[in-house]
């Protein structure tokens, strides 16, 4: 009897064990994604006012992605510098986003671009990626994508956005009714629990923004 409760003992402790280094592996797989990545304000303005023309330079190419000659098929062509690029007509959206060549084969289905103005705007410090909508209006809205406060949707997202028209534009292109507060325009969505969008020009048509 009491062999057998050493034995049970032995194997308790080995499966403690086993279950502690389990935990200790899962946490360091999982840090670098729950790590907060994203842009500060400063930092933002910072990027734009320090890259203007090259911005101005990469919103032309995104204004006309599906005139692009620059188009080629993932399984034909593989360099690093490559852009994937997502077009949803349907949602007047593009997405552009960088690719790594290692993911690349026959079977991907994205087709990608060849762009070194894009390609260097990537290499900008916390860009992530490049979105553009046309609002219901019609209005062009290219926004630069600066990451979230958490791997959790609870978290607020940052970035700033480019419009024809120098005028603040609201979430993801979105036509909304703006509240000025000095130099802000504030939008709080009530179909979204109340959401807080928070925008401000940095130079004429490039806007910051914040959506928690």
């Amino acid at each position: 009897m009491k062999k057998k409760l050493k034995i049970i003992s032995i194997i308790i402790i080995i499966l403690v064990v086993l279950y502690s280094i389990y935990i200790l592996i899962l946490n360091s797989l999982l840090s670098p994604l729950l790590a907060d990545e994203y842009l500060t304000r400063e930092e933002i303005i910072n990027v734009v006012t320090q890259n203007t023309q090259l911005l101005i330079e990469s919103k032309n190419e995104i204004k006309n992605i599906e005139n692009t000659q620059f188009y080629l098929n993932a399984e034909k062509n593989i360099e690093i510098s490559y852009l994937s690029v997502t077009i949803s007509p349907f949602y007047n959206k593009v997405i552009v986003n960088p690719i790594d060549n290692n993911n690349l084969t026959q079977k991907n289905p994205y087709l990608i671009l060849k762009s070194n103005v894009l390609y260097k705007i990537f290499k900008i410090k916390g860009i992530q990626e490049i979105e553009r909508y046309y609002s219901k209006s019609g209005r062009l809205c290219i926004i630069f994508d600066c990451g979230n406060e958490s791997f959790m949707s609870s978290g607020g997202y940052y970035g700033f956005y480019f419009t024809e028209d120098n005028k603040p534009i609201g979430w993801e292109g979105t036509d909304v009714n703006f509240e000025q507060d000095g130099d802000q325009w504030i939008y709080k969505d009530m179909e979204n629990y109340g959401a807080k969008y928070i925008t401000e020009r940095i130079i004429d048509n490039w806007f910051y923004f914040e959506m928690h």
